[in-house]
């Protein structure tokens, strides 16, 4: 029986596993709102994109206890294993009462669960199970909810391999997020839909590409063991891991087994653990992209240029996506048109150009999404030619190779 304040917040995944929400008989609410609120929101994200519909679940499984384990059982954990995902929630020992009359367990749809208790009323919710159905019950409803075998709900037993390597929180998001952005969406090559994961030593690489773009982001882990580590992660586990590692003092332990990586955010029974299949394929040659060669170069403050690329912009549209870059000795020209709309002209000042000046069009979201994520005052951009790819460079941790759309 839990209180009138639970409700599902879905930085939830769509798998959740609930082990020990035990106590001694109080009717209060499992979690606080703002708890449940996270995994509510993280449980509509991800349970929309999944087809399986056992992945699409959350198994509650229940145990009673009596009053002498009432205090170790309300130390317990909110324990949601996500599919692929499993997240730890400690609770408060008045945060995590409630009355289990008979063990057991079911596995229901998490999408449909969390619409039905966010709708109960009343000072208690009780749960049911018959068969494969739960009944959920408050205040004149009655909603029974079909579900699944909880056999079906995948197996979490590799959770506590010993790790390959541990980073830390800060790092690794800092990584994710100069990454992820640039990866396909489109279907087009399978293995370009995720990020391209490369450790060696103590060294951390992540690349990714939509074949328009590339980034390749670097950084240090605190640990590792001996040998490489190499995997093609999806997309959208590498956001789920950017949510979870939201604390930058955490160490995260980063494992491998079987075809999948387990990802373990801090440390103890607080700690959150995501663990994801991996893209099987051939990640594309990456490092034969980025030039060896280049006769021009000038470092800009990146809020300039970000500025002076973005109102460019405001003035294309789809048909003509491209801003002109025209690079002097002392100036910049940033331009951009279109035949419907209008031209927008941006001057600014340049100093240490080196090289014979040169026109370059570049699409203006490709480089101001790139220069948002940057969190260095200057940036320095590397040319060949009208028709050869610009590159973006902060120092050895953030090279970004785009694609001109058209020749100046």
């Amino acid at each position: 029986i839990f209180g009138p304040d639970l409700k599902f917040d879905t930085r939830f995944p769509p798998l959740v596993r609930t082990g020990g929400l035990l106590g001694n008989g109080g009717a209060i609410a499992g979690v606080s709102d703002s708890q449940l609120e996270q995994y509510q929101r993280t449980a509509a994200l991800v349970a929309a994109e999944v087809t399986n519909p056992t992945h699409r679940t959350f198994l509650i499984p229940c145990k009673p206890v009596d009053e002498k384990a009432a205090d170790a059982a309300c130390a317990g954990k909110f324990l949601p294993a996500i599919g692929r995902l499993l997240y730890r929630h400690p609770l408060a020992p008045e945060q995590s009462q409630a009355l289990v009359k008979e063990a057991g367990e079911a596995l229901v749809p998490a999408k449909k669960l969390a619409e039905v208790v966010n709708e109960c009323e009343g000072a208690t919710i009780s749960f049911e199970v018959s068969k494969h159905a739960l009944t959920i019950k408050a205040d004149r409803m009655k909603f029974s909810i079909l579900g699944f075998d909880p056999k079906e709900f995948p197996s979490t037993k590799d959770a506590a391999v010993k790790p390959d390597f541990v980073v830390p929180a800060d790092t690794l998001r800092r990584l994710v997020v100069r990454s992820v952005f640039a990866a396909a969406t489109e279907n087009t090559r399978f293995a370009m839909g995720g990020v391209y994961m490369e450790r060696k030593g103590k060294r951390l690489r992540l690349v990714a590409t939509d074949g328009r773009r590339l980034v390749v982001t670097k950084g240090d882990c605190t640990s590792a063991n001996e040998g490489d580590t190499i995997a093609i992660v999806p997309t959208k586990a590498m956001n789920l891991l950017n949510r979870l590692a939201s604390q930058p003092d955490d160490a995260v332990q980063v494992s491998r087994v079987e075809g999948r990586l387990i990802f373990t955010v801090g440390e103890g029974p607080e700690a959150a653990r995501l663990m994801t299949n991996l893209i099987e394929g051939t990640f594309p040659p990456f490092e034969d992209v980025i030039p060896k060669e280049h006769d021009r170069k000038v470092t800009c403050d990146v809020q300039q240029l970000l500025a002076s690329v973005r109102r460019a912009g405001i003035l294309t549209t789809e048909q003509s996506k491209g801003v002109k870059l025209g690079f002097t000795a002392t100036e910049l020209k940033i331009s951009g048109s279109s035949p419907d709309v209008g031209e927008a002209e941006i001057s600014m000042p340049l100093s240490g150009y080196q090289g014979q000046p040169i026109e370059i069009v570049f699409n203006p979201g490709y480089v101001t999404e790139a220069l948002r994520l940057v969190d260095s005052p200057e940036i320095t951009l590397e040319m060949k030619a009208p028709n050869k790819p610009g590159v973006f460079r902060v120092g050895q941790e953030f090279t970004y190779v785009i694609m001109p759309t058209g020749q100046g």
